[in-house]
């Protein structure tokens, strides 16, 4: 007994802390398990826009900068979603946690942003999800999972990247089961699809996400001091 409560105690132990270490050379993610899919996959993505116009950027834009799974330039990242919800929560992360009903957001929170929705060219996506995926030392929960930095993260990035694949798909951190597709590319802005339509964050949280109440700031004038 004595024995086993130490395995159980280790296992504990080990069970605590991150799986996330470092890659291997790029020569041992070759056979990684790939998700394929066809021309015409219907991505969704957060955007920001431009503040003088207000009109859109384009959601077509690979970061190089911090990011879980950016690549370091001249190569970028674009991280999307593959349902349109998934994109919001991701977006906006812990801002959307806490309510048990409805949650009162302010508009500012939301105002100048956009969610589009593209279509995909073919890809290669190396799938964090697959059980396989754990024999390549990947855990899909701890590679979602925050972090202080995500040096160990990029390099995987990098890593799965020099392998071949096109992306990474992984589940999402804030809307999980639901996925989120890391698309690799080269860095800036590109044209790797068409946008099928963009609408503004807000009127989508209004229409989908109705137990999120967005409200306006009050200004310091509207207030009455009992």
């Amino acid at each position: 007994m004595t024995r086993l409560f130490g395995m159980m105690s280790h296992m504990g132990t080990d069970r605590s802390k991150s799986t996330v270490g470092a890659p291997g050379p790029s020569s041992e993610y070759v056979g990684f398990p790939v998700l394929k899919r066809k021309k015409g996959l219907r991505v969704h993505r957060v955007h920001g826009s431009d503040r003088k116009s207000g009109a859109p950027h384009s959601p077509w834009f690979f970061s190089s900068g911090p990011g879980r799974f950016n690549l370091k330039a001249p190569r970028g990242t674009l991280n999307c979603a593959e349902k349109a919800e998934c994109a919001v929560r991701e977006a906006l992360g812990k801002t959307l946690m806490g309510a048990a009903g409805t949650l009162d957001l302010p508009r500012s929170a939301v105002a100048g942003w956009h969610l589009s929705e593209m279509e995909a060219p073919e890809l290669k996506l190396a799938n964090f999800t697959d059980p396989k995926a754990g024999i390549f030392g990947v855990v899909p929960g701890d590679m979602a999972a925050p972090k202080k930095n995500y040096k160990k993260t990029r390099a995987w990035a990098e890593t799965i990247a020099d392998a071949g694949h096109d992306g990474i798909i992984n589940v999402s951190r804030f809307a999980g089961p639901s996925k989120c597709i890391f698309m690799f590319g080269e860095a800036g802005q590109q044209t790797r699809g068409s946008v099928l339509n963009t609408t503004n964050l807000e009127d989508y949280i209004r229409s989908q996400m109705r137990w999120v109440v967005l409200h306006d700031t009050p200004h310091s004038s509207s207030l009455t001091i009992v």
